[in-house]
């Protein structure tokens, strides 16, 4: 069963009339507070078991948190208890016509009338709008590959665009024998929904595009949050490219830059242990290494510790063969950096405090990673601290990003094959190789928790996403190849990049390649960060 047909529900009647035994339906979870799990399906498939009172997700009875009207915005939001579920994301994108999508429901087979669920494939067509209180939604059409159909019972199943793996919409109908049907956008949710959480509300509106030719091209996995991340996928072994010799991982000590000398700051030398694993996730080599670094005093006792990355060059993108490879992350070419330091974890909530003087995480801590943060809000923090220090921070380019990130290997992370729960804080109900599933925290660690890179960076792979300084570019075609940012300068707004995935995504998202789609640089989500580096003057 793929992870798509994982993530879906079955909606039936709690009803004693016999009528509705045979009456079924689909839905999906999108979000899940504490112990209590939200789902989306179709006003009608509630309408059709009978009401309100009579809808089982899963045998487990849910209560309507929300309807619109059936010929209108046909979604119903339900709530259930301890119900688990992996969770897809949504996003409401304006212009769909030609996209590739996926879903999966449940329909009645033979005379014995078995629940079966099946995945189908198939393109967005024409797009119309549904209308509900003089407000208006969009509707597209949904055209099924040949050998493909909808079935009755698939109302309300999520409908994941194949290129971000994101859950565009609901399906409603089905026409001409299944070869076609109705899908409403997840935007009505918000219509719907007058109690919606902000962030939910926050996750539909942060990647809507003005053009969504800026996202990328490729993946069929539910992104639970990416497809989501990943429907199954088989497993391949990635080409592994020849490491320069600046950046031979046992055997290269780190430059270290000069500290200014009206800096506090004193180098420090730290060991650690850097983990490999084969792709069932099994830990294969430990290696001792150690990293230099220098601390800033925040005051309070905070501090910042950055560390020494040393220049070299490197092979960015992924191999044609990588599992979950995206076509944004294409063509790979050789990038040349010049030495520089970096955080060596994540901006926590106690650092952010110290220099903005406030915290704005939804999941308190004062060591788990500051979030809820916009783009603009890292930039300020990076122009405070400046201020306070004396050099000048910023936030990293995508090429530093994943320079550091990889820290001399080429496997899809820096563990290696793939990773597990126990190395990461991500999704553990996905996985990625042949590794296992794991944990699903459902929120952030504390930072330095897992074990590091061989440049002795921590939390590189999930817990947060982290800013970078480029505007967002659908692919490498252009891109500098000397360490800086990727940059229009054309003085209008672009959208920014993320990077590392997070707690609530899959595997897949976590990759030392992976880019996320183009969001918005005043987004606030509880699961974005950032980190800095400073390289003793560069400039953009």
């Amino acid at each position: 069963m793929s992870n798509l047909e994982e993530s879906i529900v079955l909606i039936t009647s709690a009803s004693n009339d016999s009528r509705k035994a045979d009456v079924i339906g689909t839905g999906f979870a999108f979000d899940r507070k504490n112990d209590y799990t939200y789902l989306l399906t179709c006003a009608h498939v509630v309408e059709d078991v009978g009401g309100e009172e009579n809808v089982l997700v899963n045998n487990i009875r849910a209560k309507v948190l929300a309807t619109g009207d059936v010929k209108g915005f046909d979604l119903a939001v339900l709530g259930v208890e301890k119900l688990n579920v992996p969770l897809f994301h949504l996003i409401n994108l304006s212009e769909t016509k030609n996209r590739k999508f996926q879903t999966a429901g449940h329909f009645l087979y033979g005379e014995e009338k078995k629940v079966l669920l099946e995945t189908v494939d198939g393109t967005f067509g024409k797009k119309r709008f549904a209308r509900q209180n003089d407000e208006r939604v969009a509707v597209w059409n949904l055209l099924m590959n040949e050998g493909d159909r909808l079935r009755k019972g698939y109302s309300g199943a999520p409908v994941v665009d194949l290129e971000i793996g994101y859950v565009l919409g609901v399906a409603t109908n089905m026409e001409k024998d299944g070869t076609e049907g109705l899908a409403i956008s997840v935007e009505a949710l918000e219509k719907i929904w007058r109690e919606i959480p902000t962030d939910v509300s926050q996750q539909i509106r942060r990647e809507s595009l003005e053009n969504s030719d800026s996202l990328s091209v490729e993946e069929t996995q539910p992104e639970i949050l990416e497809n989501s991340d990943s429907l199954s996928v088989e497993e391949t072994q990635p080409e592994i490219l020849d490491i320069p010799d600046s950046l031979s991982v046992e055997e290269t000590q780190p430059e270290i830059l000069d500290i200014p000398d009206h800096s506090l700051a004193q180098q420090i030398t730290q060991p650690f242990d850097v983990i490999t694993v084969n792709n069932k996730g099994e830990e294969i080599e430990r290696r001792s290494h150690e990293a230099a670094f220098f601390t800033e005093d925040l005051g309070n006792g905070v501090v910042l510790e950055m560390v020494a990355i040393p220049g070299g060059s490197f092979i960015m993108g992924s191999p044609e063969n990588e599992e979950g490879r995206r076509e944004n992350e294409t063509p790979q070419h050789e990038v040349t950096l010049q030495p520089f330091y970096m955080s060596k974890y994540p901006i926590t909530q106690n650092q952010y405090q110290a220099i903005m003087g406030k915290n704005p995480s939804r999941f308190q801590g004062g060591n788990r990673p500051v979030e809820f943060v916009s783009w603009y809000d890292a930039v300020e923090f990076c122009q405070k601290i400046s201020q306070k220090t004396g050099k000048t921070y910023r936030l990293p380019s995508e090429s530093q990003w994943e320079y550091a990130c990889r820290a001399g290997t080429t496997t899809p992370f820096y563990f290696g094959e793939t990773i597990t729960s126990e190395l990461v804080n991500y999704n553990g109900n996905y996985t990625y190789g042949n590794a296992p599933k794991g944990k699903y925290r459902e929120e952030t660690t504390d930072v330095g928790i897992f074990p590091p890179n061989a440049f002795g960076l921590y939390d590189m792979h999930g817990n947060v996403w982290e800013w970078c300084a480029d505007d967002w570019h659908k692919n490498y075609e252009g891109a500098p190849t000397d360490g800086s940012a990727c940059l229009e300068n054309d003085e209008k707004e672009h959208n920014a990049v993320l990077r590392g995935g997070c707690w609530i995504y899959i595997p897949n998202y976590c990759r030392s390649a992976f880019r996320s789609l183009s969001i918005r640089r005043d987004n606030h989500i509880n699961n974005i960060g950032f980190r800095l580096v400073w390289d003793s003057g560069r400039t953009l």
